[in-house]
């Protein structure tokens, strides 16, 4: 397993590869490459990738929001979970966040992604919020942590 910084310049491989991790995951189909570019646009995007013969297999996207570190998306290929990518990239995500003097780093997941709750609560994240779905459906859960 090889892991990396990216830029912006890579996001055309990313959503490739984001499409493959997400598809299937919600009734609308993941971020094209146009979405992913107007979310990132006036920010300063960090990026790590997490690749096995010089294939993408996972990746993180955060960026400074409301004073703090905010973990946008973080996805691993089905095929690759369970071997610790999703927990390095949090690793790398968590280290950047401490050298940059930042205090905590927010996530939302949604209910849909319980292994990816599951990992952030093991980890010592901490709920601080629900956005409720109307169908309860798609549940945006609001995590914290504090570093």
């Amino acid at each position: 397993m090889n892991y990396k910084k990216g830029s912006i310049n890579d996001l055309p491989e990313l959503v490739k590869t984001n499409f493959q991790i997400f598809n299937g995951m919600y009734e609308w189909p993941p971020y094209t490459l146009d979405q992913y570019t107007e979310r990132l646009n006036g920010v300063n995007p960090t990026i790590f990738i997490a690749e096995r013969d010089d294939k993408i297999i996972g990746d993180s996207i955060a960026f400074e929001k409301d004073g703090g570190w905010y973990l946008w998306i973080l996805g691993v290929l089905e095929e690759y979970r369970k071997q610790g990518v999703a927990a390095h990239l949090l690793d790398l995500n968590e280290q950047h966040a401490r050298d940059n003097s930042y205090k905590e780093i927010t996530v939302k997941v949604y209910n849909v992604s319980k292994e990816m709750l599951k990992l952030l609560i093991e980890r010592g994240y901490e709920i601080v919020d629900i956005h409720k779905d109307k169908d309860n459906k798609y549940n945006g859960i609001v995590l914290r942590f504090v570093l």
